[in-house]
């Protein structure tokens, strides 16, 4: 079973994407990729954990947490430019 790093997984969540682990089989001498539903499963839990230590780290100091909010609201608000 591949292994989801921790990299990865939170790249993917600062991109707001959701992890899919694929296998690669070969078969009549052709490569296909297909989902390996155990591994996506496991990777998403991982970054589960991930998202709730960060929310968890981040709301910790009223500070950070209030520059985090505001880093946030001001991305999703205003136009880039």
């Amino acid at each position: 079973m591949p292994d989801a790093g921790g990299t990865w997984l939170l790249e993917l969540a600062l991109n707001m994407k959701t992890p899919v682990v694929y296998d690669t089989i070969t078969s009549g001498g052709r490569e296909e990729r297909v989902v390996n539903q155990e591994a996506t499963l496991a990777a998403r839990e991982k970054q589960k954990l991930i998202k709730e230590r960060f929310r968890s780290w981040l709301f910790a100091d009223p500070e950070r947490a209030s520059l985090g909010t505001r880093k946030t609201v001001a991305s999703v608000t205003l136009p880039n430019r």
